[in-house]
C-alpha cells in the first residue's frame, strides 16, 4: 500500500513538472503487467502469493522511471509554422 501512495505522489509531481499524460505511463504499464501476470498465474492453478516479489519488482521499476522523469525536463515540441501559412487569413466559405 505504501508503494502505491509513493507512485501516486510521484505521478502527480511528474505531471506538474510538465510531462502531462506521459506521467501515467509507468504506473499504467506496471498495473497492466501485474494484472496479466496475476490472471495467468490464477488460470494455471498457481498461488499468487508466491509471485509477490515480481509485483514488488514491477513497482520498483515504475518508481525508478518516475524518479528519472522527475529529474529531467520534458522535451518541448517546436510548433514552427511556415510563413505562408501564418500570414494567410482563414476563409469561412472553404
Amino acid at each position: 500500500m505504501l508503494l502505491l501512495i509513493i507512485e501516486i505522489l510521484l505521478t502527480i509531481a511528474v505531471w506538474r513538472k510538465g510531462w502531462k499524460g506521459w506521467a501515467l505511463l509507468p504506473v499504467s504499464i506496471s498495473l497492466a503487467l501485474g494484472f496479466v501476470l496475476g490472471l495467468c498465474i490464477g488460470a494455471s492453478g498457481g498461488r499468487p502469493e508466491e509471485w509477490i516479489g515480481l509485483g514488488l519488482l514491477l513497482d520498483g521499476i515504475s518508481i525508478m522511471a518516475l524518479i528519472i522523469m522527475m529529474t529531467r525536463n520534458p522535451k518541448k515540441v517546436k510548433e514552427d509554422m511556415p510563413a505562408e501559412l501564418s500570414t494567410q487569413p482563414v476563409s469561412a466559405g472553404g
